[in-house]
């Protein structure tokens, strides 16, 4: 669900990235940051949701992944507010890792960006 992500071996990228919840109605709930604080915070919404027999009440504290700042900063984009959501060298980046991914899942083997 994107509360947390953690990476190994890649350099100067820390090890845990956590990220903010929204419309969250249980702020006091659970150790801050990660998927422990959002499944408990999950748990109770479910426990609060059979309670109340609102369904929808299980529809909270979810993470912050950035996707409506990101949008807005594409839309400002377009309007010529701003410069490039992504530059160059990071679409190059990533369609390589792109390539690279679907290398690896073809060949049934590890492949490295240096060799797109």
């Amino acid at each position: 669900h994107m509360v947390e992500v953690r990476t190994a071996g890649i350099e100067n990228t820390p090890p845990r990235i956590t990220f903010p919840l929204l419309n969250d109605p249980y702020q006091d709930l659970g150790t801050p940051g990660g998927l422990s604080e959002w499944m408990e915070k999950r748990r109770r919404a479910c426990a609060d949701a059979v309670v109340s027999g609102n369904n929808a009440q299980v529809l909270v504290a979810d993470p912050d992944k950035g996707h409506v700042a990101m949008l807005d900063a594409f839309v400002d984009q377009i309007r010529g507010e701003r410069g490039p959501v992504c530059d160059i060298d990071a679409a190059v980046l990533a369609t390589r890792v792109c390539i690279a991914a679907v290398t690896s899942a073809r060949e049934k083997r590890f492949v490295e960006i240096d060799e797109i």
